[in-house]
């Protein structure tokens, strides 16, 4: 992650979008620089 910040999502059944967005934002970044991401 580009801050270095390790995050954890726990498994239980589907992942709601809001829980996803925070995690993104946690993160350092923006739903774009996401996308990128999981696409590599």
């Amino acid at each position: 992650m580009p801050n270095g910040q390790l995050i954890t999502i726990p498994v239980s059944g589907s992942l709601k979008i809001g829980l996803l967005k925070s995690a993104i934002r946690k993160a350092g970044l923006d739903d774009e620089e996401f996308m990128i991401l999981l696409k590599e």
